[in-house]
């Protein structure tokens, strides 16, 4: 199971170069492969860092914008536009349990396009008979619906500048166990522990492997759209996934961002310097159990420090 998540190492601002030559490039999101206009240049014009735009003090997000007539270079003679983020390789198989939950901001002037407007899919696998995703979450005809084999429900009416929460628990399969549980909300996370909003059983296998794709793919229009992910995160729990993505905190006290690097070799330089034993005297006392906490010893800080450093 890839641990999809943002902000990850994104700084607002930056021109992103997702994918590309391999290594793939993923900034310590997990979608480590795109396609959109900018596929495969060095800089990316389409998919970029922002700062939250109803709180800036709150983590880093993701824009994604489609212009018209936008190439798709990864998916030659394929219909539409977008500017998209997945994961690669491809690892949606029978028996996968994914909890996935997102959240958006429709930026003010939003036009609905016609056809489609997807903002998170799970697509059909390659040697599926149909290569049409499975599961999409829209921004269609002026409202927020959520498909499972194109049986949809509407959430509500797109409301540029508001926070619009999403949360799915699915189990792969191609017999009657398979499901899809939907949480949707507006302004503050949904309680996943609560009956969700909409639910569905039985056959969600088609091919193999499938995978999650995030960002926005339209059908071709005469005008630009743009979508804002502020919060993602996949992971095995819905519980796991919900503490990824931060939610806990929307609403509360936002933590602070982790040290860099630098500021984690500062700190454990620092703490050496402030150690009073020599590390032999130190290391024979913690086999000895003399230290009921070794955690407040500054050596073990030290170690603890450098450990964090990715």
């Amino acid at each position: 199971m890839i641990n999809i998540q943002l902000p990850g190492r994104l700084v607002a601002g930056d021109k992103t170069s997702f994918g590309g030559p391999y290594p793939l490039k993923d900034y310590g999101t997990g979608l480590n492969n795109y396609d959109c206009n900018s596929y495969p240049n060095a800089v990316n014009d389409r998919i970029w860092p922002v700062a939250n735009p109803l709180d800036p003090a709150r983590p880093v997000c993701i824009s994604y914008e489609v212009r018209p007539g936008d190439r798709q270079p990864h998916y030659p003679g394929s219909s539409g536009e977008r500017a998209e983020l997945w994961y690669e390789p491809h690892d949606g198989v029978v028996g996968t349990r994914d909890a996935v939950v997102s959240s958006w901001v429709i930026p003010p002037g939003w036009q609905s396009p016609g056809g489609w407007c997807i903002v998170l899919q799970n697509h059909n696998g390659e040697n599926s008979p149909s290569l049409s995703p499975w599961f999409t979450v829209n921004l269609l005809g002026g409202k927020i619906s959520v498909s499972h084999h194109h049986d949809e429900y509407v959430f509500g009416t797109i409301t540029p500048g508001r926070e619009f929460f999403f949360a799915v628990d699915t189990f792969l399969s191609s017999g009657a166990d398979g499901f899809a549980r939907v949480w949707m909300s507006w302004d503050t996370p949904p309680d996943t522990t609560q009956a969700p909003s909409v639910s569905w059983t039985g056959d969600n296998q088609q091919g193999t492997p499938m995978w999650w794709k995030t960002g926005l793919y339209r059908n071709p229009e005469s005008f630009s759209n743009r979508v804002i992910q502020t919060t993602l995160a996949r992971r095995p729990s819905m519980a796991d996934a919900v503490v990824a993505a931060g939610w806990p905190q929307i609403g509360g006290v936002v933590p602070p961002p982790l040290p860099t690097n630098a500021e984690l070799r500062d700190q454990a330089v620092a703490a050496l310097k402030a150690t009073t034993v020599s590390y032999p005297v130190w290391k024979a006392k913690l086999d000895a159990g003399s230290y009921p906490d070794p955690s407040k010893t500054k050596w073990q800080q030290a170690f603890d420090l450098l450990a964090k450093i990715k």
